[in-house]
This record gives structure tokens, C-alpha cells and sequence, in this order.
């Protein structure tokens, strides 16, 4: 049973900038590669190569921007759980303020 809970959301932020910056360089590895230029070099006996290598490559494309896409939702998943634990905490305030009467603070 947990008995306290302690939340940073300066934490979660970081964590979510984080997770966007390595989003984005997964992301900028994820580029389609033409291959044309290369059938002159390979001609005819090498379009069997060509073609397997056309398939690994977007295979790799696919695959680099799963990881990237995932990144990004926990960059989202991140900032979206610190701005609910910093709104629960301020209604939380507010509401033990007010049940506190006239002179009592919420802590900030």
C-alpha cells in the first residue's frame, strides 16, 4: 500500500523534453531512400539486389519510426500526467483552504 506519494512535475517536464529530443533524432534517421541512381550502377544483374535492398531499407524506415512515434507518446503521456498531478494538487489546495475557514493558506 502506498502511504505517501511525491510527484516533481519539473521531473515529469524534463522527462517529457527529453523524450521528445530523442523522438526527433530517431525521427530524422527514419528518411526514405531512393534508390534510382543506383540501377545505373547495378544495371539489369543487380535489380534482384536492388529490390532486397529497397525492402530492408523501408523495413528499417518502419521500424525507426515506431520507435520514434512511441517516444513521442511518452513525451505526451509524461506532460499530460504533470499537468494532472500539478491541477489535482492546486483544486486539492483550494479545497482545503476553503475548508479551513477564513486565514488559513494553502501551501504553494
Amino acid at each position: 500500500m502506498i502511504e505517501q506519494l511525491s510527484v516533481s512535475p519539473t521531473a515529469l517536464s524534463a522527462h517529457a523534453v527529453g523524450e521528445a529530443a530523442t523522438s526527433a533524432r530517431i525521427g530524422a534517421h527514419a528518411i526514405a531512400t531512393d534508390l534510382t541512381p543506383l540501377a545505373l550502377t547495378f544495371g539489369l544483374i543487380g535489380a534482384d539486389f536492388l529490390t532486397t535492398l529497397g525492402r530492408v531499407l523501408d523495413s528499417r524506415r518502419a521500424r525507426l519510426t515506431a520507435v520514434a512515434d512511441r517516444h513521442l507518446a511518452l513525451s505526451g503521456d509524461s506532460a499530460a500526467a504533470g499537468a494532472a498531478y500539478t491541477g489535482v494538487d492546486d483544486m486539492s489546495a483550494t479545497a482545503l483552504s476553503i475548508a479551513g475557514g477564513p486565514g488559513v493558506e494553502a501551501d504553494s
